[in-house]
């Protein structure tokens, strides 16, 4: 039923198109800017917290 001689060009050439992704993701990532997220936060405490942060 199963013919195992399709499986092995098909699984090489899905390894192939993956590893060209990988590779085009890492040049992207490489050239994208290294900014903070966030410098500040604007939420307050809780009293709750307070409280756990005591312990």
């Amino acid at each position: 039923m199963f013919s195992g001689a399709a499986s092995g060009p098909a699984t090489g050439r899905i390894f192939l198109i993956a590893a060209a992704v990988a590779v085009v993701t890492v040049v992207a990532v490489v050239f994208l800017p290294n900014r903070p997220l966030r410098t500040t936060i604007d939420i307050q405490p809780s009293d709750a917290d307070e409280e756990y942060a005591k312990v």
